[in-house]
């Protein structure tokens, strides 16, 4: 009787309870627990689901999980490599951050650049709940150009136009993952190593797709041979090195000359890399010229002699105002502006000067004291002739066109030059009445 009681209440029911329980250690899928998100995906929360993370670019053994505060949960999500991928246990669905170890620093090139790391958000595709958990996950990416950057004359800079945004890849939850938001809004800042340029602004990308992309100018000019951007965010990390064209450097001895054909400045070119170091050209380069303004070069074509990285040419001025100067040869460029002024100083300087040299006639030993006003006059007139003529190398002073552009020198071109030439005029005028 007692072997019957135990048969039946003890031994049955045990048996029967192992038959309707899974084995040890098994995930039945029924038994996973499932929550439905407005945007018709299955997100899971069921403690030994596991999430692997494709195309993370980097050894997985280099990447850390993050979470939304920046805290490391690697151990806790117990992520560990599967070949170029990156596998995590989740407990729950909250959004987590994969990011590299360490920055990686990556050379720009002519494409969209999608930055390592971004931030992933666990969903599958309803309603097949039974496929293996697939990630949803925001990613950077950067779109250069021009690459690589050219060099502005306008701006002594160089240029480049970077567009940014965030990209959604849905592994497996296909189009209804793309109504998933990005939350928190990613803020991207930048730095510089071996550059100068101006500050960029932090760029906010609020959400994913093209139309939310937006776009910064960056104007730099590199001060070593691997000028770095250094971009930084809560979800990707990146140090773009930047790459440039040589340039010419056009290099006139002044700035700011006389107008009018009055004086003539010496350009230098320079055949550079970027960062300013000269080059020599391989072979002889024709540099081409393009003068937008009132001025004539001498020569018309300058040369770079192979193994040479300078050449130069002589610029008269032929008018007022701003002069343009650009420089091409073998696929670089270059260019500078001149300023073509009003010789204001030089001309009163000569005015007053020859004035004085006529007035100073007076003083001569049998000079007609009547005649002082028109020998003033006369003074200017020759002044002036004899400043023009000087700059232009024409003249008995045999003084160097670049003294007498001066105030000084005009003033004394203007003096000497009135007094001998009244001198003259006054000897002239007794021989035809005589």
């Amino acid at each position: 009787m007692r072997v019957s009681c135990f048969f039946r209440y003890v031994l049955l029911p045990c048996a029967a309870g192992l038959a309707l329980s899974p084995a040890r250690g098994q995930v039945q899928p029924d038994a996973r627990r499932l929550d439905r998100s407005p945007a018709g995906l299955t997100l899971l929360t069921q403690p030994t689901a596991r999430l692997v993370v494709e195309d993370v670019q980097d050894s997985p053994g280099d990447l850390r999980v993050l979470d939304l505060d920046g805290q490391d949960v690697s151990a806790r999500l117990q992520a560990r490599s599967e070949g170029r991928r990156l596998s995590v246990a989740l407990a729950n669905t909250a959004p987590f951050i994969v990011k590299p170890k360490t920055v990686p620093r990556i050379t720009l090139s002519a494409q969209k650049l999608t930055l390592p790391g971004g931030l992933v958000t666990p969903v599958v595709a309803a309603p097949n709940t039974a496929d293996p958990l697939r990630p949803a996950w925001f990613r950077v990416t950067l779109f250069p150009t021009p690459v690589p950057a050219v060099w502005d004359a306008a701006e002594s800079r160089y240029t480049m136009k970077l567009t940014l945004g965030v990209n959604l890849v849905a592994s497996a939850a296909g189009a209804a993952a793309q109504s998933l938001r990005l939350q928190p809004p990613v803020t991207l800042k930048f730095g510089y190593e071996g550059l100068t340029a101006d500050e960029l602004v932090p760029v906010t990308i609020e959400a994913h797709g093209l139309e939310h992309e937006k776009t910064v100018e960056l104007r730099f000019v590199p001060s070593t041979p691997s000028p770095r951007l250094l971009v930084r965010s809560s979800i990707a990390d990146a140090d773009l090195e930047l790459k440039a064209l040589p340039r010419l450097d056009v290099r006139p001895v002044q700035r700011s000359i006389a107008g009018f054909g009055l004086a003539t400045v010496e350009v230098a070119i320079e055949h550079v890399l970027p960062h300013g170091e000269r080059v020599a050209a391989p072979r002889a380069l024709p540099v081409l010229l393009e003068i937008d303004g009132h001025a004539t070069p001498e020569p018309r074509q300058p040369v770079i002699e192979a193994g040479a990285s300078t050449t130069s040419f002589t610029l008269r001025t032929a008018g007022l105002g701003r002069t343009t100067i650009r420089a091409s040869a073998d696929g670089v460029t270059g260019g500078t502006v001149i300023e073509q002024t009003l010789p204001v100083g030089p001309v009163l300087a000569v005015l007053l000067g020859g004035a004085l040299g006529g007035y100073a006639r007076k003083f001569m030993k049998g000079a007609r004291r009547a005649a002082t006003g028109r020998r003033v006059v006369e003074g200017l007139i020759v002044g002036v002739i004899a400043f023009v003529a000087g700059l232009l190398g024409v003249g008995y002073l045999n003084l160097p066109p670049v003294l007498i552009a001066t105030e000084a020198g005009a003033f004394l071109t203007g003096a000497l030059c009135g007094f001998i030439g009244v001198t003259v005029l006054e000897s002239l005028t007794k021989k035809s009445v005589g």
